[in-house]
Formats: C-alpha cells, sequence, structure tokens
C-alpha cells in the first residue's frame, strides 16, 4: 500500500514542475515576480529523482523481471504517445516535415518538448536500478551518501570538460546524464532502504527548525542571484544550488510526513495517480492555449499566466484523472472477466 507521504509528495512536486512551466512565459521576458518564485521551487525536478529512488528501495526485495515490465507498460507507452502526439502538432504547424527516423530520435533523446529529458534521465537510474537497489540494501547509508555527491558534484562540474577532451563537441545529453542528479537518486534509495529510521527522524521538530532556517538562508542566496545582486563563480553557485535542492527536497519530505496522519482526500488520490500523465502532457495544453491567446491577441502577461495555469493545471488533471479513472474500471471488469 502506498505511504500517505509520497502520495502528497509526489504531488506537490508534480504541482511546482507545472507551476515552473507555467511561469517560464513571464520568466523569459524578465519579469523578476516570476524569476524568483521559480528560482525558489527549482528542486521539483530533483525531488522527483529522489522520490524514485525512495519508491525502489522501500520494497524488501526486487522482482527484476516485473520491475520492467511494469515500468514498459506504466512509462514508456505513455511516453511515446505523447511524443507522438507533440510530433504530429509540430507537423500541423510546419515546423518538421514527417520522419519516421526523427521520430525515433526524439523518442531516445526526449529533445522534442523540455520536460521529456526527464524520462531519459530517470531510464538511465532504472536500467541500473538492480545496482541502486544492492547497494542501498548493503552499504552504509551516510558512505553511500557521501560518495554519490561527491561523484555527482564532480560530474556537474567536469563532464563537460571531460568529454570535449575526448572528442565529444555537442554535450547537449549532460543535463539528462544521470551523473549530474545521481545524489539526489541515490539520497532517495537510502531512505527508502532505511525508512522507518528516516521518519522518526524527521518527524522530531528540531531538525525541521533546522532544515527551515537552512532554506530561508539559501532561498535568500537564491533571490539574491537572479535578480543580480549576487555574482559568485559558477562552480559555487551550482554546488550552492545542489545544497538548495537536496535541503528543499528534505524540508518537503518531512512537511509531508507531518501530514501523512491525514489519509489522503479521494480528489488526492485520484490526482496523485495523474500525474505521470499530467506531467506527459502539460506542456501540450499550455502550448494550446499559447496558440489560442496569440490569436486572439491577448499580450497582458498576468492574462497569459491566469490562462497558462488553467490549461496546465485544470485541462491536464481534469482530462488525466478520468483517464486514469476509466482506465481502472476497464482493467477491473477485464479482471473479473
Amino acid at each position: 500500500m502506498k505511504k500517505n507521504e509520497i502520495t502528497y509528495a509526489n504531488l506537490l512536486f508534480c504541482l511546482l514542475v507545472i507551476s515552473i512551466h507555467c511561469l517560464s512565459e513571464p520568466v523569459g521576458k524578465g519579469v523578476a515576480a516570476a524569476i524568483v518564485p521559480q528560482k525558489l521551487i527549482s528542486f521539483a525536478m530533483q525531488g522527483f529523482v529522489f522520490l524514485a529512488g525512495v519508491k525502489l528501495c522501500l520494497k524488501a526485495r526486487l522482482d527484476v523481471f516485473r520491475f520492467y515490465t511494469g515500468r514498459m507498460k506504466k512509462l514508456i507507452i505513455p511516453y511515446v504517445f505523447w511524443v507522438a502526439v507533440h510530433y504530429a502538432r509540430f507537423v500541423l504547424l510546419g515546423y518538421f516535415r514527417p520522419s519516421v527516423t526523427e521520430f525515433i530520435k526524439y523518442v531516445l533523446t526526449g529533445r522534442l518538448v523540455s520536460p521529456y529529458y526527464f524520462i531519459i534521465l530517470i531510464w538511465q537510474f532504472y536500467l541500473l536500478a538492480p545496482l541502486f537497489f544492492h547497494l542501498a540494501k548493503k552499504l552504509n547509508p551516510l558512505i553511500l551518501c557521501a560518495g554519490a555527491a561527491v561523484l555527482m558534484l564532480f560530474s556537474r562540474l567536469y563532464a563537460e570538460r571531460l568529454f570535449h577532451m575526448a572528442g565529444v563537441a555537442d554535450t547537449w545529453f549532460l543535463d539528462r546524464f544521470f551523473m549530474s542528479y545521481l545524489f539526489y537518486f541515490v539520497f532517495g534509495c537510502a531512505v527508502g532502504a532505511h525508512y522507518d529510521a528516516v521518519k522518526g527522524a524527521l518527524s522530531r521538530m528540531r531538525p525541521a527548525l533546522c532544515l527551515t532556517a537552512a532554506w530561508l538562508l539559501l532561498g535568500v542566496y537564491e533571490c539574491a542571484l537572479v535578480t543580480g545582486r549576487l555574482q559568485l563563480d559558477w562552480r559555487i553557485n551550482d554546488t550552492l544550488h545542489t545544497l538548495y535542492c537536496v535541503i528543499s527536497i528534505t524540508l518537503a519530505f518531512a512537511l509531508t510526513m507531518r501530514i501523512s496522519a491525514c489519509p489522503p482526500p479521494r480528489f488526492v488520490k485520484a490526482s496523485d495517480g495523474a500525474t505521470y500523465y499530467v506531467y506527459l502532457c502539460h506542456s501540450f495544453f499550455i502550448f494550446m492555449a499559447d496558440g489560442v491567446m496569440n490569436r486572439l491577441g491577448i499580450a497582458d502577461l498576468f492574462l497569459r499566466l491566469i490562462l497558462r495555469c488553467l490549461a496546465g493545471f485544470g485541462i491536464s488533471f481534469a482530462l488525466c484523472i478520468a483517464y486514469s479513472e476509466i482506465k481502472r474500471r476497464v482493467v477491473k471488469k477485464l479482471k473479473k472477466a
């Protein structure tokens, strides 16, 4: 049975990801009122990677065949479908000429729509799932996480240079290279493997207060950075942002644990069950909303933001919850037949 705090955390991270994409237009226009909150919630994707690790290592044992067949059905098929939908839209708009080869390339690289890099990223971790599962169950979690942190920071700071030295000029793939997110997944694996101990620690008030203080301090740094009031070397910025993401994820998970005693309402459960579909399709509806607003001549950024949110949140969740419920009922009837 899925734990309440994971339900809440999964839905929270999904809402934050959609918020980031809804805010992208005013951020692109340089609106500080959008840039600052977008920066503060920029840990959402890393949160999804963390949760994937938690859910993997919560299991007592890993049935490899069942794990991979389940991921194929639940993740790959919907992903390919929505890549096809986006690709068809771009073809109809005249951006592309139909090409099976190009379509397959977009499926394998996740480059057609920016959020899809996450699918390529998370599948790299899933391909190594048995290794991560074994390490999380056998090794000391502090040593495991420390090693992952060192490897991730090394990758983020020097991977591009190393690839260039190896003769690879185009390093577009680094934003979806699993080493760039290694600590978040391993951190999640360690939490999942030692769940009761971690839950006990995060349930105490003192760690939560310390995390809140650290979050506020680093939040001030993030705001100063994006508003141009703080200029540091990019390596320091990247390291501090990584620390900010880790503290933000930990604090968010601690907060969901605090409210986990309250069973999720039916709507929350339904929304949680539809989050992956929402993640895949919300950008499509935001694009559609942009197109309609452009044709109608709507230029006001605040009004455009509201309409983008209605499309990204409202339409996406409504359709995906309906689809998930219909699918659940059909599967239930087929099992009874």
